[in-house]
């Protein structure tokens, strides 16, 4: 190449050169320093934070570590297909006579190679719970029979019966606990969630005044889901109060704030039917018994003219009311619950929770839109924690729930 060519091509490259630069600079002034940027492959592929940095501490609260825990129970959940249509060891049947249910209970039982004229252990309260628990003859499989007295459709009795054994169930987690709190961890021992409480005077079941981890414990809930609403924390109380909500009236609580908070432990995550609530009105008895609690809407929740006109009248009563019913002893015998189904829906608008002679939690039952749903409560003993929780629809398939809790 001659000389001359090479000046050109040498001109011609710095040119180049001072159009790219040029270029490049006006590019860079034109991006505000503050605007992102999109993320390189790089970035988009780094390891996410360790799993602890996701808790979320809505209170100052220390968990209860599950290594080296003086009380732990190991939760576990049935594991198999439920619903009579998926599993012949579900049953459920709508039966007209108390002989009806014993025939159907024996042949049940036959079936299943048992021939014993009676149970093995009976839990009751009156005539409203039973639930009677038999052991097959090799001892390998346990056999639980409810029968329930109704009267819906002129049917006067429904009777479930389900047949398990240890090998059907699944670990889900574990709880550490002591007399006023519990930590929750899931079945890798990741902490869930922690919760202290307290009893308040007058009231049989109590406060919630610590809680950590609400978007764990909804992620928790969210993977292994109750339909009957049972809770593995705070497990033998169907509502979740919180005591930072409570209003007092000196040492007594006189009200309750659950429509004021935005915060997230008090959003409807899992199991706390009443926190949405604002309560005005707790009544005692002449003892300092919690009796009642009342509730009314705020203004803003209010029906409209409109819909009272498009709804009727009674779309008008939006009081809401819980009552305590005691036994002689003081002990909590029955609460009974009805929310406004025009502010908060129909699903577990209703319901009755029924207490046994030591004042905890047995049997509840609940309307749902498609019919009932009732939750049992076993104890050993004079436990107040129990053992085992299971529930019961009436549409479907009988079976929703059974949680087991060991005690290592």
């Amino acid at each position: 190449m001659r000389k001359g060519e090479w000046k050109l091509l040498w001109r011609a490259a710095a040119s180049f050169l001072c159009l790219f630069l040029l270029f490049a600079s006006s590019c860079e002034k034109a991006i505000p320093i503050d605007e992102p940027t999109e993320p390189t492959v790089e970035e988009s592929q780094t390891e996410p934070p360790s799993w602890t940095e996701f808790i979320q501490q809505d209170d100052e609260l220390d968990p209860i570590p599950l290594r080296g825990a003086k009380n732990i129970e190991d939760i576990f959940v049935l594991d198999i297909p439920l619903g009579p249509w998926n599993n012949d060891d579900i049953r459920t049947e709508y039966l007209e006579t108390e002989n009806d249910v014993a025939l159907s209970i024996k042949i049940y039982l036959q079936e299943r190679g048992t021939y014993k004229e009676t149970p093995d252990r009976v839990d009751k309260i009156d005539q409203v719970y039973r639930v009677e628990h038999y052991t097959s003859s090799n001892k390998t499989s346990y056999i639980i029979v409810i029968p329930i007295e109704t009267v819906a459709k002129g049917r006067m009795y429904e009777l479930f019966c389900f047949t398990y054994t240890q090998e059907d169930f699944k670990k889900i987690g574990s709880i550490a606990y002591d007399k006023t709190r519990e930590s929750l961890y899931d079945a890798e021992e990741n902490l869930v969630a922690s919760i202290s409480y307290e009893y308040l005077k007058g009231i049989p079941f109590p406060f919630i005044n610590g809680f950590a981890g609400a978007k764990q414990y909804a992620d928790f809930y969210n993977g292994h889901y109750s339909e009957a609403g049972f809770s593995v924390l705070n497990r033998n109380n169907k509502f979740w109060l919180y005591k930072d909500l409570a209003v007092f009236d000196g040492t007594r609580v006189i009200g309750y704030n659950g429509l004021e908070s935005d915060s997230y432990k008090k959003k409807l995550l899992v199991y706390d039917e009443l926190c949405g609530h604002l309560m005005k009105d707790f009544i005692y008895n002449n003892k300092g018994k919690l009796i009642r609690i009342n509730e009314e809407f705020p203004e803003e929740m209010l029906p409209s003219e409109d819909e009272i006109a498009a709804h009727g009248s009674d779309y008008m009563e939006y009081r809401s009311r819980i009552t305590l019913d005691y036994r002689n002893d003081d002990t909590l015998k029955m609460m009974d619950y009805s929310f406004s189904w025009s502010g908060y829906g129909t699903w577990d608008s209703s319901g009755k929770i029924y207490y046994d002679q030591l004042g905890r939690m047995a049997y509840m039952h609940y309307y749902v839109t498609h019919g009932t749903h009732y939750g049992y409560y076993l104890y050993e003993g004079e436990s107040t924690r129990p053992w085992a929780c299971i529930g019961f629809c009436t549409f479907g398939g009988g079976l929703s729930d059974f949680y087991l809790f060991k005690q290592r």
